[in-house]
């Protein structure tokens, strides 16, 4: 994504609200680390761009996989241990 703001504002999408609770759903309302019930995010594992224009995916256009559900603490503390990969795709 290119700006933070644009970002920010695809996340208080309805659609991103309707495919957060899918994640949660899935995943129990519980962190997949610490199985903590509250606080909850659904992270990207991934960041996603189209391979034929460089366009960001829409954050709720992601496939399963590259979601998953963490608390705030598992969340932050998983952004700085690790470097989210940025990928290219043509499936989507």
């Amino acid at each position: 994504m290119s700006k933070p703001d644009s970002y920010s504002k695809l996340l208080r999408h309805p659609q991103w609200f309707a495919r957060r609770q899918e994640i949660f759903e899935r995943d129990k309302h519980q962190c997949r680390c610490c199985q903590q019930t509250h606080q909850l995010h659904v992270h990207h594992r991934a960041y996603l761009y189209h391979a034929s224009n460089g366009q960001p995916v829409l954050p709720w256009a992601y496939p399963d996989h590259l979601l998953i559900t963490l608390c705030s603490d598992c969340h932050t503390a998983g952004h700085q241990i690790h470097q989210v990969p940025t990928l290219q795709t043509t499936l989507l």
